[in-house]
């Protein structure tokens, strides 16, 4: 652990996440990759472990966050080894996630990319209608974990209004059946996403460097950044 470079003045030096994934190997099957803390050990959520919360990131610097949702993505579809976790990312911009798009639907399980869904199309409406009726709806076997990027809290407003009730049920209730949301949005928009906060049990805030962040669970404070992605 010790070869990680510390957060300061690393810009396009900071490692990269193939780097860093050699050098964190292994981790648990079911964690989710989030960056590296000042004191070199990984950030990370347990997608395995309902206790765990949603989080939501608040930009300080424009669209700060995508350095994180980049480095989930990347990890889940690239380098975690025992791809048991899915993810779906919803976005206004899809181009920002780029090789991800050419691997199309994954709902056929083939890979751990369900989707990259665009805000205000029908296929967003049904991906959050099928999540919020399979986290209703009662199973004898699970299913693997799901993590929701919703890239643009503030975008959800803009949805229809059986949209939102499914997102609330899915921040409500989806964490009993490990399917966890990880939002960005701007402390800017603040009265967009109000509403939805107290779905949100983790806050992460960016700082005056666009891949630097911290960490807030409730009194614990951590500094972490960002890796360099590769793939997307």
């Amino acid at each position: 652990m010790n070869a990680i470079v510390k957060t300061s003045n690393l810009d396009i030096n900071r490692p990269i996440l193939s780097k860093i994934v050699e050098w964190i190997t292994p981790l648990p099957d079911y964690a989710v990759l989030l960056g590296m803390a000042n004191d070199g050990f990984p950030v990370l959520l347990n997608a395995q472990d309902t206790g765990s919360n949603n989080i939501v990131i608040w930009d300080k610097l424009a669209r700060q966050s995508l350095h994180i949702l980049k480095v989930i993505s990347e990890y889940l579809f690239f380098h975690h080894k025992s791809k048991e976790i899915e993810f779906i990312v919803l976005t206004l911009y899809p181009e920002d996630y780029g090789e991800l798009n050419k691997y199309g639907m994954g709902m056929k399980g083939k890979t751990s990319c369900i989707g990259i869904i665009p805000f205000g199309s029908k296929l967003a409406e049904q991906v959050m209608a099928g999540l919020a009726g399979w986290i209703h709806e009662r199973h004898n076997s699970s299913k693997q974990p799901v993590i929701v990027l919703v890239d643009g809290l503030e975008n959800v407003e803009k949805m229809s209004v059986e949209f939102q009730n499914h997102f609330r049920y899915l921040l409500d209730m989806g964490r009993r059946k490990n399917v966890y949301v990880v939002g960005t949005s701007s402390k800017s928009l603040f009265h967009k996403v109000q509403k939805w906060l107290d779905g949100f049990g983790i806050e992460i805030y960016g700082k005056d460097v666009e891949y630097e962040f911290e960490f807030l669970e409730g009194k614990n404070s951590i500094l972490f950044y960002t890796p360099r992605t590769e793939m997307i």
